[in-house]
């Protein structure tokens, strides 16, 4: 298997409590898989069957460097997927362990998400979630994504959210946009 990034880490905050976001690797699949189980698990009776990110492979997800991971000592109790697409950063999945919901975690990672999409070029990200996942929703309108659309793709009923950022990215980032 070719691991097309090195392992990366961003450290947000300062003292003690700060939180060191890492590229997953090959070992957290399994853990990955549990806990993206376990944090949309309560969705599957809203929605009628599992969410898609509890139904994804991530391996090779994992092996393109697009997954990236909190733990708190050797447990993942966060993770956010992102995938450079033509023009924009698309985050593809985000989850929280259930016992650290709440706690600002999830807000890390989109503070992360955003600053990844700088970091690469991209003034924009995209992403949907299910409309019975109310909370989500309402996580992505108090974080400043803007609603763009919904519609019914794969079984599923989506709603599109984008947020403009207002920072351009200052290096060269045209090796990054792979």
């Amino acid at each position: 298997m070719k691991y097309l990034r090195n392992k990366k880490s961003l450290t947000l905050g300062v003292g003690p409590n700060d939180i060191k976001i890492e590229t997953a690797t090959a070992d957290d699949h399994d853990q990955l898989r549990t806990l993206f189980r376990v944090a949309y698990l309560k969705y599957v009776r809203r929605i009628g069957k599992e969410p898609e990110p509890m139904t994804t492979d991530y391996g090779p997800k994992i092996e393109k460097g697009l997954v990236f991971v909190i733990r708190e000592d050797a447990i993942i109790i966060g993770v956010v997927v992102l995938e450079n697409r033509e023009g924009y950063l698309y985050l593809g999945s985000l989850a929280v362990s259930p016992k650290h919901q709440g706690k600002g975690i999830g807000g890390r990672l989109l503070k992360y998400a955003e600053e990844e999409a700088l970091r690469r070029g991209f003034s924009e990200i995209r992403l949907f979630t299910n409309e019975k996942m109310w909370e989500t929703i309402a996580i992505y309108n108090k974080y400043g994504y803007k609603e763009t659309g919904r519609k019914e793709e794969s079984g599923f009923k989506r709603v599109y959210f984008t947020k403009t950022l207002s920072q351009p990215a200052t290096e060269d980032t045209d090796d990054l946009r792979r």
